[in-house]
């Protein structure tokens, strides 16, 4: 086999790769959902409304579940391609890093907690960014599961290796969308508001040395509808 024709086939086991990397999320939640309401089912006897407002009660374990596996599958596909955890972003964040996440994270929390948030709430009454319908523990586990899986996935792995064979453009479109589409809540103002925020992240990744400032963004973003009382 030609060296060319040998690269090509890299490329094309190594894109089959990312891909399936990206459609686990929407799979392992849809798993995890399906598991559940087939218990409150066929133990409790639920249905409709009934079975809606459990799976809301209970959401905290099937999506804490689905992102951990997601955040499994996603290390060992960047294994098989040869990237550690460590050349995703997972690295001791220099100084810049540092000062990046302490800029981004406070100003973009007050940009949705005083303005984005109550918007969304205007066109999208039953959206609910401080997740009430969950105690405080159970919240913290699922949004650190979440955002860990998410960001190794999307802003680590998918980013770097959708840049290599497709360019930045590119890599940054399809990952934002991908984020957009595991949005849980319905209703299309969310599902724009997933992808700004998808493009935000990711190019404040690409800004950064490591993961860790949109980590601590994503997080700021996530629990500071909660610690405001909005």
């Amino acid at each position: 086999m030609a060296i060319d024709e040998q690269a090509s086939a890299v490329r094309k086991v190594r894109g089959w790769r990312v891909w399936l990397a990206l459609l686990s999320a929407p799979a392992s939640l849809a798993i995890a959902f399906g598991v559940v309401a087939a218990l409150a089912r066929g133990t409790l006897g639920l249905e409709g409304e009934a079975l809606v407002a459990h799976l809301t009660a209970v959401a905290a374990v099937p999506t804490t579940l689905a992102f951990l596996a997601v955040l499994g599958l996603t290390w060992r596909l960047a294994g098989a391609d040869g990237w550690s955890l460590a050349a995703l972003g997972w690295t001791k964040p220099p100084r810049r890093d540092v000062g990046l996440a302490l800029v981004a994270a406070p100003t973009l929390w007050l940009l949705h907690v005083f303005l984005v948030y109550p918007q969304l709430v205007k066109v999208q009454p039953a959206f609910d960014p401080s997740l009430r319908s969950q105690a405080l523990g159970p919240l913290v586990m699922m949004l650190s599961a979440a955002i860990v899986a998410e960001d190794t996935l999307l802003r680590g792995y998918a980013l770097r290796a959708l840049t290599q064979r497709h360019g930045v453009t590119a890599a940054v479109c399809v990952t934002s969308v991908a984020g957009a589409l595991v949005m849980p809540q319905p209703g299309w103002w969310l599902k724009l508001w997933a992808l700004g925020l998808g493009l935000v992240l990711s190019l404040l990744r690409l800004a950064s040395r490591s993961l860790w400032p949109v980590l601590v963004t994503h997080a700021a973003l996530a629990v500071g509808p909660r610690l405001s009382g909005l």
